[in-house]
């Protein structure tokens, strides 16, 4: 089941959390669909807005769907909720909140779900925040700074609110980087870290790798390790019992496609 909220957001917003029932919430925001196919340094590719609404780590059940982003046209709106409605069970649901996102808004929008999730003892492990303010093209000014302003504002509510509980839900997507298309990063571990562009590159490396092949790889930089430990990729499905959040290093660890020593 999908509601559009399209005009007293918050009211409506806070009136379609009444009743509460889920275990697992995904909120995406930015993640509409827009065309599809993209150009990446040259190649054509598929969009994946698709899995940016609908990740394949969304459990069956119990789940519950919220993706902020402007739609502007009917037909639009429309192929948004038949799409979602084909793929979510009936007890899981999607909220759709037809607005862009800024600093204003996502402090009131948190400010009704973060004490909700809370109440209702909702697993950071099982809580994902993801944006994807991301630009095909060169952002302008105003793109850029929007962008930047709603993942700070995201970040310092996560940080204020009861003792960080929920501070290492917040992900971002990579954005349009071949390799690295279909992964978001969690945001608040990959400022503890010192990434640099040959770990970036280094990393692509070894998905591109893993992806041609079926051998086993072994890992010695713990730099990469820790990165492969904070990614998860949105493309994998995954069945029921297994856990919500698995980053793509504990995946390949576990379908021994990769060693560390």
């Amino acid at each position: 089941m999908t509601s559009l909220i399209e005009n007293n957001f918050l009211e409506n917003f806070r009136n379609e959390l009444a009743n509460f029932s889920y275990k697992y919430v995904y909120v995406s925001i930015g993640s509409k669909f827009n065309q599809e196919y993209i150009q990446i340094n040259g190649v054509s590719e598929k969009t994946n807005a698709n899995v940016q609404v609908l990740p394949k780590f969304l459990k069956k059940n119990e789940q519950l769907i919220i993706m902020i982003d402007r739609i502007s046209s009917e037909e639009s709106k429309l192929d948004h909720i038949n799409y979602i409605n084909e793929r979510v069970n009936e007890n899981s649901k999607c909220i759709i909140i037809n607005t862009y996102a800024n600093a204003i808004f996502i402090e009131d929008f948190f400010d009704i779900l973060l004490p909700k999730l809370f109440d209702h003892y909702i697993d950071p492990n099982n809580f994902v925040i993801a944006t994807f303010l991301k630009f095909i093209n060169a952002p302008n000014e105003l793109e850029r700074n929007s962008a930047i302003v709603i993942q700070n504002s995201i970040y310092k509510y996560l940080k204020l609110f009861q003792d960080k509980i929920y501070i290492n839900c917040f992900y971002e997507w990579f954005g349009y980087q071949r390799i690295l298309y279909n992964y978001v990063y969690n945001y608040h571990l990959l400022t503890t870290y010192q990434i640099s562009s040959n770990h970036l590159y280094e990393i692509e490396t070894i998905i591109n790798r893993l992806s041609r092949g079926t051998s086993t790889m072994v890992l010695q930089n713990q730099d990469i390790i820790n990165i492969l430990d904070i990614m998860i990729p949105l493309t994998i499905k995954k069945n029921d019992e297994d856990k919500y959040v698995e980053s793509i290093y504990s995946y390949l660890i576990k379908k021994k496609r990769l060693l560390s020593i």
